[in-house]
């Protein structure tokens, strides 16, 4: 299966040799750079770097920066520890803080084709291809979590997608549903007015349409998590997957059908959103700049408009 992730345009951008990248892969989960002249968005399933730890398939994962590069700068890896040196500590870089480089205007649609700023810069991480690498009965929890410094926004209206968490329809190469992405969740940061800012976790899904119609992609926030002055606030995006033998003899390449439970976790574990997602598996995250909406981006010469820290990602076997 080929993946889709992001505009080609941006990945012959800037596709640098990385050596570290947030969040910190917890144990058993693990991650490196794709093998030598693999590009995340032109690649099959399954192509994770082979493990020097025998790490089941389901633990590890690929990873690469796209983007600009002044953007990506400002989550170098020049500043980081060896993701490898320490993965069970969760610390495996500084605190990272990310602002517009030029003023842009955005709606912040995402319909399931989301949109990133001319001058964006993230990292990704290629999730387990469950599809082909999963086992019968496989039950595996992954947890995404970071905490956000409370700064404020300089303008009302104001805002950022710092995250994003794709999920892709069960379906092998050559069927209907080839390539579908069902699901995505983005982090924004916005300013709601002079004194308040929130994270915002929103959905962009299809929904089912009328008889003979076409289904609806629908955007809607699920969740918002108040940013509080002077202190900081824990984010967490939790999917828990399990897998199911194919019926269908036909689609022979990919063994295993995928459902999902997806959750938004808030401060103090507080569940705040949590939904079914029969029929899907998670693809992608992608973290640092992806788009934003900012009319005066001088106004953050002197500082960030967001910042990161305790950024891991865990993943948890249930038997």
């Amino acid at each position: 299966m080929i993946k889709r992730i992001v505009p080609l345009v941006l990945l012959a951008a800037w596709i640098p040799q990385a050596h570290a990248f947030p969040p910190c892969p917890l144990e058993p989960m693990e991650y490196g750079p794709p093998p030598d002249g693999v590009v995340l968005s032109a690649t099959a399933g399954s192509v994770a770097a082979k493990s020097a730890t025998d790490a089941a398939p389901w633990f590890r994962a690929d990873y690469q920066f796209v983007g600009d590069p002044t953007v990506i700068d400002q989550i170098a890896p020049t500043r980081a520890v060896d993701i490898i040196a320490d993965p069970t500590t969760g610390k495996c870089r500084d605190r990272d803080g990310l602002s517009a480089l030029n003023s842009h205007v955005s709606p912040g649609t995402l319909h399931l084709n989301p949109r990133y700023a001319p001058r964006s810069g993230f990292g990704i991480i290629d999730l387990p291809y469950l599809p082909a690498v999963a086992a019968d009965g496989l039950n595996v929890e992954y947890r995404l979590k970071f905490t956000v410094e409370n700064v404020l926004l300089q303008n009302p209206a104001d805002w950022l997608d710092v995250a994003q968490l794709d999920f892709f329809r069960n379906g092998s190469a050559g069927s209907k549903y080839e390539l579908a992405v069902a699901s995505v969740y983005r982090v924004r940061k916005i300013q709601n007015n002079d004194s308040h800012a929130s994270i915002e976790i929103i959905e962009s899904r299809a929904t089912p349409g009328g008889i003979g119609s076409k289904p609806m992609i629908v955007d809607h926030v699920v969740a918002t998590i108040p940013l509080r002055t002077g202190s900081q606030t824990e984010i967490g995006l939790q999917w828990t997957q399990t897998a199911r033998p194919r019926n269908e003899a036909q689609l022979v390449h990919d063994e295993y059908d995928i459902d999902v439970v997806f959750d938004v976790i808030g401060p103090d574990d507080r569940v705040l959103y949590t939904t079914p997602l029969p029929g899907q598996w998670a693809s992608l995250v992608s973290m640092g700049l992806l788009d934003y909406n900012i009319g005066d981006a001088s106004a953050y010469e002197k500082g960030h408009a967001i910042e990161f820290s305790n950024m891991t990602l865990s993943a948890t076997q249930h038997h």
